[in-house]
This record gives structure tokens, C-alpha cells and sequence, in this order.
């Protein structure tokens, strides 16, 4: 550790010299040389990591915590990475998941996590084309209770010949043979994996052949919450409809219907548009259509289609969208079960099926209107996606600018845009700009979101061409407000129009209070009737906005707060020892608004502040560690409300009123 941190502080030096020379008047050859540096080092540091983790390990100074999970979001974010990693090449990528797995585990998330990224990330090295496969199972033991869980991860790449296998997870062991120099690596990752399922626990495995692929199986232990939840129930209004699924390769086909079949759909399968049978059309819901090229018939299924596409292939689905196609949906392998139900929900409208953090509610003042959310973080989605729709508005997403702009490029009409102005790759002020030179953007509402105002911002904000800026958290009756303002026009009753009275107008922006936007004329937050005393970490005002004074429901977002950023202290630590200053930053800012719409306002306090020591090049500064160290306090007070609320609704549950029910 101590050699480590040697080596890291020249690194970082090395690192941040040449980022600052790559901004100074450079030929195009130098340019390339200062990439080279930043990449070599990028690289080194990267492996001083695996040497830590690997020396705190073979040292005993690895905690392995025990924490209430669910395996979506590891997945989810498996998922990410795996489309990186994958882009390119002729590899079908599969998650297949035992139906019996439990909703819920205790165990060390993060560690898990480090495990699956690590044998993904081989798997996809030493795979130009075939399929990689990672299967998922309960762990059983001797009385056939629930031990924990199985990984096997297959895959059809070069294979490891019988001689190293034996070696295979000791420290810097390498595959020798023609692929070890392009794969690259320091042959720390298997011996790290090892050590960490060891202390979880469990074992791990090998089984390969050269030239057909390879097999790692590994074992966690892993237990049960106190309060075990119900199983995830399929979709209602997918029970019993028909789902076509057209998908070549066969391996991913059985999957995909598996998975389908589960969620509670009747599929027809097959290899091509032919294989489909269509009677009693009435009961079909979509169909979801891979490998095709775009001239094929899809129009004539006369359903909503799905295009499925592999890692990287996403900018070759623009042919497939053109109204006519009846495309109106592009997902990208692998096919995880809760981001892919959120697809098929917006395909199919089914937007109050989906469980959202805001009760439904009788007014629908904009019933009809098409709004277009560009956002990259999911957690933001989900919520502005319910709040959306709450109003009766149809939602369209785009994850960055260059998916916004093809939204647009297909003609669809929408009558507002919001546009988070920290998007990766082209931010949201050049993204307004492009959009105003389109055609059908030209004269719709472009409204600015972002969880840091500075005072510059508003004043940006309309030099790109937007008509005003919400910041994050937003609540529901402002983004009400707003819409309504912009799109529905002035309000008659005292000439001031509901932007205006938004407090976004365009005339002079101003910046929102830091803890968020505020109204004189929202009426009071609901309140929380039968809690005993506050909880820790939590703005109680706030929350019941968020949570429409249902402890429930509160509840549920405090897990899915933990789920999506509970480990962010330790991955902007770890950004931050590699110099990636930039990439910590961001994950600060979503931290930021994440929490604030939750009403963890000291947690989003201490992220806005370390955000902007971030940016200013201010690592370790001060008042960089003190509000580190805030982040780690605030989420310990956060898992001490989550557990609070647990009892209080496991106490309630016998004779509270529907709204205190524990969450399902």
C-alpha cells in the first residue's frame, strides 16, 4: 500500500502534465504523443489498483461488508460495461437468470460486482466472435436451503490449453499464446477474483478448451434480508399476450423466450420474418426483431417493433427508423429483465403499469403531449419519467445528445424538450444548438435541467437557443408549472404566463435556492403520520414531496437510492487515485441530484461541494476530504433510516392503512 501510494503521486503528476499539454497549441503529432502519455498512465495506475487489492487480500485488510442488495442494477451496470468492452465484435452476449433467484440478498454488492466485471471483461478479451453467456442460480445447500449463488460464464474464445490451467488464478499468471499481447492485462484480475470469492465465501473454477471457450463457475455466500420480499411479479398487462420474437442465432432466441416467457408473455420464435405466424391478431403486443437488414418487410407485422442490436451497433439502427418501419424502440443487448420491461412498458403505453414513486392522480392537463427527456442517468429518468407521465404526458428518452438529435432526425414531432446539461460526449448546450437548426426544432420549447446553477448558467442557457432551465430536484407541481407555461402558453387570468410564474421565465433567469426549486404557491408537503421521530440523513419536508407522504414509497426510493449510488464514495475514490478527475466529477454532479430527489439534502450538499472542487483540479484540498468524508457519513445515516423505516413497516403492516403497507 505504502509503494503504491508512491508510485501513484508521480503518476498522477505524469497524467495531469500531460492533460495540460493537450490543451496547449500542439501539431497534430504531438497531440498524439501527450495521448500516448495519458493512456500509458492511465494503464500503470490501473495496475498499481490490482497490486493494492491484490496486497490487501494476501494481507487481510479486505472487509467484506454485509448489505441488503438486488442483483438488477449489478446486472444493469454489468450490462454497461460488457457494451464497451464488446463494441465491434461478432459476440452474442447473454444474461440467462434462474427464475428462482430471490429479489433481495445480503452480502457485499460491490465485491460482486468487482468479480463479474473482471470475468466479463476476460471473457469479451479472448472472444472475437461466438457467444458469451453468464448464467445465474441459487446456491443450495446440503438441506436445500439457500446458500448463496452460482456463476458459470461461457464462453466460445481461444480457449486456456491443460498445462495453465493450474496456474491460472496465481498472481500475474497469463493465457501464453498469439492472443496474450493484443489481450493485454497484468494477470492480476483471476488471482484477485479468487481471493475475493474466497472471502465471500465461495470457490472458483476453470473448465476450457483450446479453441472452443472457456467455463469460470464461482460460488458466494450470500443471505437473506429479515423481511424476505415477495418475488417481482410478472406485468400485468403482459400476461397471456403474444410476443414475436425474431432472432437468428439460436442461443440468444432461447434466452430471450425464456425470459419473455417468464414475464408472462405467449412468444412466437424463430430465425426470420417468415417463421412468424400471426392469427388472432388482437392478442399480439410487439415483436422484437434482431440480425435483419433494414430493408426487410417489418411494416407488414403491423405491430409495435422492438429492435434488438448488439454492443456498438446502435448508430447502424438509423435505416430501421424511419416512421414507415414500424420500429419504434432500439435496445441494446444483453437483455436484463428490468430495463427491458421499462422498454417494452414505453412500447406498449403501458405507462401506470409501471410502479412509479408518485400516486396517479385525476388531472392530466397535458393528456396528449409528446415530450422528449434527454437525461443519462437512469435514477433521473425513472423519476422524471413518473412525474411525466403523471400529467398524461407520452415520454420519449435519449441517454445523450447524438440520440436526441436522432429522435429528431425521424421527424417525430414533440412539443418540449428537457435537456440535462451534463450529458456524456456533446453536452446539452451544444446539443439545444444543433437542435435549433433542425427543421422541427427550430421553434419547440428546449428547457434546460441541471442540478448546479451557476450564476452564468441561466444566461447560457439561452445563447443555446433553450427557453429556460429547471434545477434539479424538480418538483412535481414546478414541472407542471413549467410545461404547462410552455407549451399550453399564457395564463389569461393575470397575464403572467405559467413559466413565468415557474420562476424560469426568459426575460431574467435567476437561479433556484440551493436546496432546490421553490414556489410561494405550492401548498404544504404532505406530511408522514405515524413515525415515531425523524429520520437521519433526511430533509423530512423533502422527502414527503418525493414520496407523496407514503413511507412505502419512501422507503422503496431509499433502496433504489442505495441500489444505484450507494458504493459512489468508493468509485469517486478510486477515480480520484487514477487521476480521472473529470469522471469522478460527473459522478459527483448525478450524486448530487440523485439525492436531493430523495431529500437527502446534506448528502447532496457534500456532492455539490466536492463537484466543484473537482472541476476546479482541487482533489485534495481540505475541503475535498472533508465532503468526501461527509458522503460516507451521510450514507451511513441513509442505511440507519432505511432500517428504520423496515421496522416501522413490518410493525404497521398488520393494521396500518393501504398506503403505510410494507413495499412489494
Amino acid at each position: 500500500a505504502n509503494m503504491s501510494h508512491e508510485i501513484r503521486t508521480p503518476m498522477n503528476a505524469i497524467v495531469g502534465a500531460a492533460r495540460l499539454l493537450e490543451q496547449e497549441p500542439l501539431t497534430l503529432q504531438q497531440f498524439g504523443y501527450t495521448q500516448i502519455m495519458r493512456h500509458a498512465g492511465h494503464q500503470l495506475l490501473s495496475i498499481i489498483d490490482n497490486v493494492l487489492d491484490m496486497s490487501r487480500i494476501e494481507a487481510g485488510r479486505i472487509e467484506i461488508r454485509a448489505v441488503e442488495f438486488s442483483l438488477d442494477p449489478i446486472l444493469e451496470g454489468l450490462a454497461g460495461t460488457v457494451a464497451i468492452l464488446a463494441e465491434g465484435r461478432d459476440v452474442e452476449i447473454n444474461f440467462e437468470l434462474d427464475p428462482g433467484l430471490p429479489p433481495r440478498l445480503v452480502g457485499d454488492p460491490a465485491r460482486l460486482e468487482q468479480v463479474l466485471v473482471n470475468l466479463v471483461s476476460n471473457a469479451v478479451k479472448f472472444t472475437e466472435r461466438g457467444h458469451i453467456t453468464l448464467h445465474a442460480a441459487p446456491w443450495r445447500d446440503d438441506f436445500g436451503g439457500l446458500a448463496g449463488l452460482r456463476f458459470e460464464l461461457h464462453d466460445t474464445g481461444v480457449g486456456i490449453p491443460a498445462e495453465q490451467l493450474g496456474p491460472i488464478f496465481e498472481h500475474f499468471s497469463m493465457v501464453r499464446g498469439a492472443t496474450t499481447r493484443t489481450a493485454g492485462g497484468a494477470g492480476l484480475g483471476l488471482s484477485i477474483s479468487r481471493g475475493l470469492v474466497e472471502l465471500m465465501g465461495g470457490r472458483i473454477d476453470v473448465h476450457s478448451v483450446p479453441g472452443q471457450g472457456s467455463r469460470f463457475s464461482f460460488t458466494v455466500a450470500l443471505g437473506l434480508p429479515a423481511t424476505v420480499a415477495a418475488s417481482v411479479a410478472p406485468p400485468a398487462w403482459l400476461a397471456g399476450r403474444r410476443i414475436g420474437l425474431v432472432e437468428p442465432d439460436p442461443v440468444t432466441r432461447r434466452i430471450s423466450g425464456d425470459l419473455l416467457r417468464a414475464l408472462g408473455a405467449e412468444v412466437i420464435a424463430g430465425a426470420g420474418l417468415d417463421s412468424l405466424a400471426w392469427p388472432d391478431t388482437d392478442r399480439h403486443l410487439a415483436a422484437l426483431v434482431s440480425g435483419l437488414p433494414a430493408a426487410a418487410p417489418l411494416a407488414l407485422l403491423a405491430v409495435p417493433i422492438v429492435h434488438m442490436v448488439r454492443p456498438g451497433e446502435r448508430a447502424l439502427a438509423a435505416p430501421w427508423h424511419a416512421p414507415a418501419s414500424g420500429v419504434v424502440e432500439t435496445f441494446v443487448k444483453p437483455m436484463v429483465r428490468a430495463p427491458f420491461v421499462r422498454a417494452l412498458a414505453r412500447v406498449l403505453g403501458q405507462d401506470d403499469a409501471e410502479d412509479g414513486p408518485f400516486p396517479p392522480t385525476p388531472e392530466r392537463p397535458l393528456a396528449g403531449r409528446r415530450v422528449l427527456m434527454v437525461e443519462d442517468n437512469a435514477f433521473n429518468r425513472e423519476v422524471l419519467r413518473a412525474m411525466l407521465r403523471r400529467l398524461g404526458v407520452d415520454v420519449d428518452e435519449a441517454v445523450d445528445a447524438t440520440e436526441a438529435l436522432e429522435c429528431f432526425d425521424v421527424g417525430s414531432p414533440y412539443d418540449a424538450v428537457l435537456m440535462d446539461l451534463h450529458l456524456p460526449g456533446m453536452d446539452g448546450f451544444e446539443c439545444a444548438r444543433r437542435l435549433r437548426k433542425l427543421p422541427n426544432g427550430a421553434s419547440v420549447p428546449i428547457i434546460a435541467v441541471t442540478a448546479n446553477v451557476l450564476p452564468a448558467t441561466p444566461a447560457e442557457c439561452l445563447a443555446a437557443g433553450m427557453n429556460g432551465h429547471l434545477t434539479k430536484p424538480i418538483e412535481p407541481d414546478m414541472l407542471r408549472r413549467a410545461l404547462m407555461g410552455f407549451i399550453l402558453g399564457p395564463a389569461p387570468a393575470n397575464g403572467r404566463g405559467e413559466a413565468d410564474r415557474a420562476g424560469i421565465g426568459a426575460e431574467e433567469p435567476t437561479a433556484p435556492p440551493q436546496g432546490g426549486n421553490s414556489s410561494p404557491e405550492l401548498s404544504g408537503p404532505p406530511s408522514f403520520e405515524g413515525l415515531d421521530a425523524p429520520l437521519p440523513g433526511l430533509d423530512m419536508a423533502q422527502a414527503s414531496i418525493w414520496s407523496a407522504g407514503s413511507l412505502a414509497t419512501l422507503h422503496q426510493l431509499l433502496q433504489r437510492l442505495d441500489d444505484e449510488v450507494g458504493q459512489s464514495p468508493q468509485h469517486i475514490e478510486r477515480l480520484v487515485a487514477v487521476g480521472q478527475l473529470a469522471a469522478a466529477a460527473r459522478l459527483t454532479h448525478d450524486l448530487s441530484g440523485i439525492a436531493a430527489t430523495v431529500g437527502a439534502v446534506e448528502l447532496s450538499r457534500a456532492a455539490r461541494r466536492l463537484d466543484g472542487e473537482l472541476r476546479a483540479g482541487r482533489a485534495a484540498s481540505p475541503l475535498a476530504r472533508t465532503a468526501l468524508d461527509h458522503l460516507h457519513a451521510q450514507f451511513l445515516l441513509l442505511a440507519q433510516s432505511r432500517e428504520q423505516l423496515s421496522r416501522h413497516l413490518a410493525r404497521s403492516a398488520s393494521h396500518a392503512p393501504a398506503e403505510l403497507q410494507p413495499p412489494r
